[in-house]
């Protein structure tokens, strides 16, 4: 980040600088140097000499180099090689912010061995943190990687849920969850109450943080709060559930959110939740909405062809962008729709939708025309859907 701002702050002084010879100098002008130490006390010096002029090297490091100094490397070394196997291909200091946040709440990487350190030099103490570190590693990738929950026969129907729940929430690039769930994990709480918790964060998520677009951080003090709570035994499961739906923006509100809301890309995120709100309408029913490949369809075309009646009804280039990623103007295809005419004028459409094998397309081949009247008085009947199936837990 220094020298990123040096650099920045070089190319603003200087005019027409030459990009290629100025990287180019740098790398002529910076020296790697080796150093090799035949013991490890002499190893164990030159990293802390290294970690004490300020550069940063990564926390993650940091502790194992401490680990080393209080137990000593044949102690270390199995289970480090197990966290290290755990890790693999995910982020150490999410790993580390978030086991440190059930010790002591909000943490952030510059407090982070603050309160996973008890005493340093206590080997009773660096013990117990190194087998905390090891379980912790262990939940935490089921977490970030669900597949990593091995399937049984007693509990394949929970752990099947537990891996939609998460992959569903990683849809939304939602992390702040992390530390709640590693608790649960941690603390052994029965994998159909992790399950009652993710639901309704999966719920807090969509109404909050996609349709009414506030920041998930302003739930980190929060959710690291409770994930302390939880682990330190001084929170139950349902007064948990109550909280996190204590924070959902109520239901007149969400209602406004969706009816407003413009939904662009990424069409995972609406597909899904299309999905949900079509199987919540259809749950006394037998059809189910599964596939996670479901194309979202736009009623009124992302670029009708010229001279179509679309233009007709919708002779404003802004508002007809407008209206096209409005909820009123979305719908599926199932995997066995034919979903070709992707552009073509309303009547020919609706051949195809009468023909789907969702109701809700069917529905749609019903009007007569496709115009704002149309588009509004759909949003209001999908955003009441939605809300029900956000709601439902």
């Amino acid at each position: 980040m220094h020298i990123n701002h040096l650099l920045d702050e070089f190319i603003q002084i200087n005019d027409n600088v030459d990009l290629k010879k100025l990287v180019t100098s740098i790398i002529d002008q910076t020296l790697l140097v080796e150093f090799d130490a035949n013991e490890e006390e002499a190893a164990l010096s030159m990293f802390e000499s290294l970690n004490n002029t300020g550069k940063n090297i990564e926390k993650y490091y940091v502790l194992k180099n401490d680990m080393v100094k209080c137990l000593g490397e044949d102690s270390v070394k199995q289970k480090w090689g197990e966290i290290d196997s755990a890790l693999t291909g995910l982020n150490h200091n999410d790993f580390l912010t978030a086991t440190a946040t059930l010790k002591g709440g909000k943490t952030t990487t510059a407090n982070v061995l603050d309160h996973l350190y008890l005493d340093k030099e206590d080997q009773s103490s660096m013990k117990e943190l190194l087998n905390l570190l090891s379980r912790s590693a262990s939940e935490f990738l089921k977490i970030c990687n669900p597949s990593q929950m091995g399937l049984s026969k007693e509990n394949r129907k929970d752990i099947t849920t537990y891996q939609s729940y998460t992959n569903h929430i990683r849809l939304f690039n939602m992390k702040q969850h992390r530390p709640i769930i590693l608790a649960m994990l941690l603390t052994n709480k029965p994998l159909t109450e992790v399950n009652q918790v993710l639901e309704a964060i999966l719920a807090l998520t969509v109404k909050n943080f996609f349709f009414n677009e506030q920041k998930a951080n302003t739930i980190e003090k929060k959710f690291a709060d409770y994930a302390n709570l939880m682990y330190t035994d001084h929170l139950t499961t349902d007064k948990l559930l109550n909280n996190i739906r204590n924070l959902c923006v109520d239901d007149e509100q969400l209602k406004v959110s969706i009816e407003r809301k413009r939904m662009t890309k990424p069409n995972t995120k609406i597909a899904f939740i299309l999905r949900e709100a079509y199987n919540y309408s259809y749950r006394h029913n037998e059809l189910e909405v599964s596939s996670s490949n479901n194309d979202v369809e736009h009623i009124l075309p992302v670029h009708p062809n010229q001279n179509s009646k679309w233009l007709t009804w919708f002779p404003d280039e802004d508002e007809r962008e407008k209206l096209t990623s409005n909820i009123g103007n979305l719908t599926l295809w199932l995997d066995k729709d034919n979903r070709s005419l992707k552009n073509a004028e309303f009547a020919d459409k609706c051949e195809k939708y009468m023909g789907s094998g969702l109701q809700e397309n069917r529905l749609i081949a019903q009007e007569k025309q496709w115009t704002i009247r149309e588009i509004q008085n759909r949003a209001i009947r999908m955003a009441d859907k939605i809300v029900a199936a956000f709601s439902a837990n």
